[in-house]
């Protein structure tokens, strides 16, 4: 298997891993010193601090349901477009989002480094979400 084809592997994997929300698991497919750049959100650094990022969203749903619509790779570059989506069961960054359901698409470019993710740009409809919860029109 190609350096590439192992990196969409994995790519595709770090996606199913979100949803189970295991610390250990979860890490598994990341570097130390990865970066999430979420635009609208401050950039986060670290591995600890990624996981941390991840588990307030998707922990706060009861259903985080995700699921990979189309894969390219190149090298060290894997770019998922995905859906997900679920309900929350609690408030989430200070939003009245409990009980609401919600569902919208992302695309991640996810940078490579020996195997492992060490850079994620992660662009989600977050417009699309806010109107599913009520947040704006």
């Amino acid at each position: 298997m190609s350096d590439t084809e192992q990196n969409q592997k994995v790519g595709i994997l770090w996606l199913e891993l979100l949803s189970k929300l295991d610390s250990v698991a979860a890490s598994e497919p990341y570097t130390d010193d990865i970066v999430l750049d979420s635009p609208g959100q401050d950039l986060v650094e670290g591995l600890a601090a990624v996981f941390a990022f991840e588990k307030s969203f998707i922990g706060a749903s009861e259903s985080y349901s995700p699921r990979v619509d189309r894969v390219m790779a190149s090298g060290d570059s894997v770019v998922l477009h995905y859906t997900h989506g679920g309900k929350f069961k609690s408030n989430w960054n200070d939003l009245p989002v409990a009980g609401k359901t919600w569902e919208c698409r992302g695309i991640a470019w996810l940078t490579f480094r020996d195997g492992k993710i060490c850079h994620m740009l992660d662009v989600m409809e977050r417009a699309t979400m806010y109107q599913q919860l009520g947040l704006m029109n």
